[in-house]
């Protein structure tokens, strides 16, 4: 399938319906670089966040740390990264409780979390460090006595490659890490970290967001705006342009099955990019014009599209944004002329081995054939006798009906004759 097909597809369940916001999340103390959404079991973000107001875990004397990712995955309502002190926190609901647990992001004495992905099915967790240290956890949410939430699966080092974009990929069996410096998309095993291969897309890498519906990667190029790769091959399918005026590197992901990609900027705005025009559709305004917006994320939820935007200024914000889902109503092709004819014929032909068969079971058969043949022709001659209490046919009688029959159905019939008991019976078969 073209890519073109590909996104004429996707574009089925658009809505020309803009992005509205929904909620705003205030009280940060630090720059929000990288995000990730999720659905959340109370319905639209706007009713989850009436219920329950934001919180930012406090440490080390009541200090609070830069905080620059959220999530609400499934049962894990947050992830936040401190950048800082090279740990990062999360947050995990388990019934009525909550529980904060500090993960460490890397071995060495002084690193930086780079990135982060989590894939809800299979419960791993999978960081990225600034010196290029790659760590998968296990989460577990079953043993509620237990203080320890994720469990370290295994870890591996590359100094060569800064680890800026990580997400899991064919059903969280391999995990994709993108190299900021190198260029580089490895392919490792989510089970062990084992490399499976390395394609190397030509371009430094900011982050990255992977269509695996269509063979797609999207990776913000830093400097004007994205590419997008074909994922098997590494080839570039196409390049949009955003104004970046920059060298600021922000989330880029795919939303509406693909139809459209959006991005972060430098200027105070998220940019909605439709991959079929190639064009900028909408652009979502989310702070002044010198704010960074680099925190990026977008899912579908039910029966709305949304999307988490999150700046980097001094005083920074989380954005929800929201639009309806509107279905389009795709009609089915009426039949063709060709497609009628066959049903007819078909139905011809299974009443004449309907008669077959009837003829076949004399005489129970002749009073079925004389309640059908009566039905259609008012005018077949009565070919029934009584004689005390008895039904006595003739063959003649039954000869005649037949016909009568016959003549109503067509002309291209055939004669066959064979012996039943004591009569001899005639048969007409029609051929189609």
């Amino acid at each position: 399938m073209s890519l073109n097909s590909q996104l004429v597809s996707a574009l089925a369940t658009a809505t020309s319906k803009p992005e509205m916001l929904v909620v705003c999340l205030q009280g940060h103390q630090g720059p929000i670089n990288c995000a990730m959404t999720g659905a959340s079991k109370s319905g639209r973000l706007k009713n989850r966040f009436a219920q329950k107001p934001w919180q930012t875990p406090k440490i080390h004397g009541g200090k609070s740390q830069v905080s620059n990712s959220l999530t609400l995955k499934g049962n894990i309502s947050s992830l936040v990264l401190d950048e800082d002190l090279l740990l990062s926190w999360v947050w995990a609901e388990m019934g009525s409780t909550t529980k904060w647990e500090v993960l460490s992001a890397s071995s060495a004495a002084r690193d930086a979390v780079e990135s982060l992905s989590f894939h809800r099915s299979s419960n791993q967790l999978a960081v990225t460090s600034h010196y290029g240290e790659v760590r998968v956890y296990s989460l577990d949410l079953k043993n509620k006595k237990s203080n320890t939430l994720f469990h370290l699966d295994w870890s591996t080092h590359n100094t060569m490659r800064l680890p800026r974009a990580t997400t899991f990929t064919n059903d969280s069996q391999e995990i994709l890490v993108f190299g900021l410096n190198t260029g580089d998309m490895t392919t490792m095993a989510a089970s062990n970290g084992e490399i499976l291969s390395t394609i190397n897309l030509k371009c430094p890498i900011g982050t990255a967001s992977v269509y695996m519906g269509g063979d797609l990667v999207v990776v913000n190029n830093i400097s004007r705006g994205f590419n997008l790769y074909n994922f098997r091959t590494g080839m570039l399918v196409q390049s949009a342009i955003t104004g970046c005026t920059s060298a600021l590197i922000t989330d880029v992901r795919f939303h509406e099955n693909a139809a459209v990609v959006i991005g972060g900027s430098g200027r105070g705005k998220v940019y909605v990019v439709n991959l079929q025009q190639n064009a900028v559709i909408q652009e979502l305004c989310h702070g002044g014009d010198t704010e960074p917006v680099q925190a990026i994320d977008a899912i579908c939820v039910g029966d709305c599209y949304r999307i988490a935007s999150g700046s980097s200024a001094s005083e920074p914000d989380i954005c929800i944004w929201e639009k309806e889902i509107k279905m389009a109503i795709i009609r089915p092709k009426q039949a063709d002329t060709k497609s009628k004819y066959l049903l007819i014929a078909l139905c011809l032909l299974t009443g004449t081995l309907l008669l077959i068969t009837i003829c076949q079971n004399l005489p129970m058969g002749i009073k079925i054939l004389k309640d059908i043949f009566h039905s259609w022709n008012p005018y077949v001659p009565s070919w029934n006798h009584q004689d005390g209490g008895h039904v006595k046919v003739g063959e003649k009688d039954v000869s005649d009906a037949m016909d009568q029959v016959l003549k109503t159905i067509g002309p291209h019939r055939q004669r066959h004759n064979y012996n039943r008991g004591d009569h001899r019976v005639g048969v007409d078969i029609i051929r189609l």
